[in-house]
């Protein structure tokens, strides 16, 4: 009997999902030996993991730090299951320094897409 390599049903989504949806372009993409899929960009402001996340599902999560050299940052996640596959996706860029924030524990309500009223 063969031995079940956990690194092939994600390679195969993957692989699926990258020829349905070419547009999710940029990030670098592993598996682990566990067969979680991991996807990063240390240079995006978190638009891909936005549309990534319209397309597999799940909620992204924003989050603004300041680095050792004063640096502040945002980094924007992604963990999520799509047809089985474990997915985690993280993009993070340089965040300017008038942005908005928000107190540690507040909770931001974002206008819908568009506008809307």
């Amino acid at each position: 009997m063969a031995k079940s390599n956990p690194q092939q049903p994600p390679a195969q989504t993957l692989a699926a999902l990258l020829a349905e949806h070419p547009e999710v372009m940029g990030l670098t993409w592993s598996i682990d030996p566990s067969g979680v899929l991991h996807g990063s960009n240390p240079e995006d402001d978190g638009r891909t993991v936005a549309h990534l996340a319209r397309i597999i599902g799940g909620t992204p999560v924003r989050t603004t730090t300041t680095n050792p050299i004063g640096d502040r940052l945002t980094l924007t996640a992604l963990v999520t299951v799509w047809h089985g596959v474990h997915f985690d996706v993280w993009t993070t860029h340089e965040t300017p320094a008038e942005a908005d924030t928000l107190p540690l524990g507040a909770v931001a309500v974002l206008a819908p897409a568009g506008g809307g009223r």
